[in-house]
């Protein structure tokens, strides 16, 4: 995912947190401190409206739910993509750049914004050791792609792209088989 993705999904997850957090702590402050009996009364439309303690423990609950899950969310994905991000340059830093082409690519079944991810995978045989790299994309490459490889020469496994792979080819839509334009008015 390029990392202006990354930031924006981080921002949604924050602004997440942001709002539901403070909403908890709020009912859960009317739920100690309020005097008032459980009570149900007539509401527009017709509909029943509940106030009071019981309520506010709800509400507290469920917001605070809300607030948990999303900062769980924010720190699994930030920890795994800055842990990616720090391997990544580690390895540009320190490991070996051998040339690599692209093997194989498989249709997922995710799409963002309507267009298709892809698996692409990615080997390098130079110097008698395989070397293999697994990348998601959502631009569509041509087998045979050429590409530059860094790996650790102690641990082959540890492998990466040197440069991203957003950028080795034009938006899948353009290449996608199954993409279908509808016809412009006139």
């Amino acid at each position: 995912m390029p990392r202006f993705a990354q930031k924006i999904v981080l921002v949604v997850l924050a602004v997440q947190v942001a709002w539901s957090l403070p909403v908890a702590i709020w009912m859960g402050y009317l739920w100690r401190t309020t005097d008032e009996v459980d009570r149900s009364y007539a509401c527009r439309g017709g509909a029943t409206c509940y106030s009071g303690p019981t309520t506010y423990f709800i509400l507290m609950l469920v917001f605070g739910a809300v607030a948990l899950v999303m900062l769980i969310v924010l720190v699994v994905l930030a920890t795994r993509w800055r842990r990616r991000s720090r391997r990544r340059t580690l390895l540009q830093a320190t490991g070996l750049q051998v040339p690599g082409v692209l093997v194989r690519i498989i249709t997922t079944n995710t799409r963002i914004n309507g267009r298709r991810v892809y698996e692409a995978t990615f080997e390098s045989r130079t110097e008698g050791v395989p070397v293999r790299v697994v990348d998601r994309t959502t631009t569509m490459l041509r087998l045979g792609t050429q590409v530059t490889i860094v790996y650790d020469p102690a641990d082959p496994s540890r492998a990466a792209l040197a440069q991203d792979i957003e950028t080795l080819a034009t938006p899948s839509v353009f290449l996608d088989p199954n993409y279908v334009e509808w016809p412009r008015r006139s």
